[in-house]
Parts: C-alpha cells; structure tokens; sequence
C-alpha cells in the first residue's frame, strides 16, 4: 500500500495533509476547553455537547474547531475574575490577533499552496507540483519564522520558544497552516488551576470505583447520564434565549454569558461521564422516563 501511494499522482501531497492534519491535533485535559475572541471582544466558546475522547482527554483539531485564530484555553476550576479584568484580558487577546494579519496571510498562503498542489498533480504530475509549489512552501515558512522572532513580544513567546516554532516551520513548513495553534499552545495563557489535584483524586475515585459492586455503579452512571442530559437541555434554553435577545453595543450580553456557562458544565459533566462509562465498561439500559 505504502509502496502504490508512493508511485501514485497525489502521493506527495496525500501525506503532506496527513503530517498537517496529526499536527493540528491537541488534548484538551477534563474540565478545559478552548474559547476565541470575536472582533467585537465577545468570548466564542469552541466545546462539542459529545467530544470524542482519547485516553480520557478530549481530541481537538485546531484546523476545524479554531482555524487561523489565536485561542484560549481555561478551565471550570479556574479562579473568577471581575467583569473589568475578563474584559481587559480579552482586549488583550483581540489586540494581539488583529496584530497577527501578516502571519495570518502567510497560513492562509501554506493552506493555498497544499490545496493547489494535488490539482497540478492531476494536470501536470506530482514532480512538476514539488518543483513548483515545495520552494514557495519553504519560502513561506522562512517568512513565518521571521515575522514570529520579530512578534515574540507581543505573541507572548520567549526567546527559546520563537526559535523552537520558527526552527519547526523551517524544517515541516506544511505544519504553516497551525502555526497559530502552536502560539496558542505557547504562550502560557492557560491558567493556572487545581487540574493536577483534580486528576489525581479522579484517578483515585477510579480505582475506588473498581471496587464497586456492578449494580450500584450502574445506578451511579444512570444518575450521571440524566445529569449530563438535564445539563444539555438548559445549554440548548440558554442558546435560544441568547439568539433572541438583541445586543446591539459590543459587550458581553447576560443571555450569551449564560449560554457559555452552561456549555461549560456540560463539556465538564459530559468528562465526568466518559470516565465512569469507562470504568463501568458498558452503556447501562435508560429506565423508561
């Protein structure tokens, strides 16, 4: 198989995408997830109602979930903050992605490039695609290198940092297309919580719950079950009522906060759940409502 991809027209290009793809993945730890800024410095939160989980973390792609932006990561557990700092610190973010068009316009010209490499393939052959597009690919990445050593400041990145992502675009500039995920992962923006204290006590209650008698951990994850769907049912009122209402300035509305809290604990509820399915091994029977 390795062998007929290899001769094959868009064999190039076929693992180009995948190395792209494997890059743009992250895991997102239980209790976290990833919000954006919009233009108008409202928070845009990026949590699925069922992610799909590997090793009890959530798999997230950056090139669908937060394509070309700067992001954030944060947790449930994290400490509250007053409305004047969270707004500060979301400016903040706002500021340095709108400082970030010319990275952005190179990204967008990497992604360019691995779309049109697989069309001249078809039409002229894969070598006359590498010759073609591999230097402008390599050229980019150079750039990106050099416009992200001379951002370091303001994206937040130490010197050792700017020279590890530049030194990656270099040598795998098809990683281009998430070099804005990689600033994110970075840029020490996540906050600093009690996440390590609450994987520890989880992988405890794991093992407790090893101990437990099949039925009464079944009535344990039917309990968590109904939770999880109460917790989606008032996340799916609080969309509605946030669609209704009518913001017309460019701050946070009461209805959209309320919505974001509300994905929140089921992104969270929905963590906790994963893990006692695990435990117990299968899906127990719903009784009837």
């Amino acid at each position: 198989m390795l062998e007929e991809l290899a001769a094959s027209k868009f064999g190039f290009w076929v693992v180009a995408w995948i190395i792209a793809l494997a890059d743009s993945t992250f895991l997102l730890e239980p209790g976290k997830f990833v919000f954006t800024v919009s233009r108008t410095t409202r928070p845009e939160l990026r949590a699925s109602s069922a992610p799909f989980t590997v090793m009890n973390r959530e798999l997230v792609f950056a090139i669908y979930s937060v394509p070309f932006r700067l992001f954030l990561i944060t947790s449930i557990s994290a400490p509250n903050q007053t409305l004047q700092k969270t707004f500060r610190r979301l400016s903040n973010i706002n500021r340095r992605e709108r400082r970030a068009w010319s990275l952005l316009l190179v990204s967008a010209g990497a992604m360019a490039l691995l779309v049109a490499g697989p069309i001249i393939s078809a039409v002229w052959g894969v070598q006359y695609s590498i010759i073609l597009l591999l230097p402008t690919l390599y050229a980019l990445g150079i750039a990106a290198s050099v416009l992200i050593w001379n951002e370091r400041r303001r994206f937040g990145l130490s010197n050792a940092m700017a020279v590890k992502i530049s030194a990656e675009l270099m040598l795998c500039p098809v990683c281009l297309i998430n070099v804005f995920k990689r600033i994110a992962l970075a840029q020490g923006w996540q906050e600093s919580d009690r996440t390590e204290q609450a994987q520890t006590a989880l992988r405890t209650d794991r093992r407790t719950d090893g101990n437990l008698p099949k039925d009464i951990l079944e009535t344990i994850v039917v309990e968590a079950i109904y939770k999880h769907r109460f917790l989606r049912d008032i996340a799916e009122l609080r969309h509605a009522d946030s669609r209704r209402v009518a913001e017309s300035d460019g701050s946070v509305g009461l209805a959209r906060t309320a919505y974001i809290k509300a994905m929140i604990d089921v992104h969270a509820r929905q963590t906790v759940l994963s893990t006692l399915l695990g435990v117990l091994g299968y899906v127990p029977t719903m009784p009837a409502d």
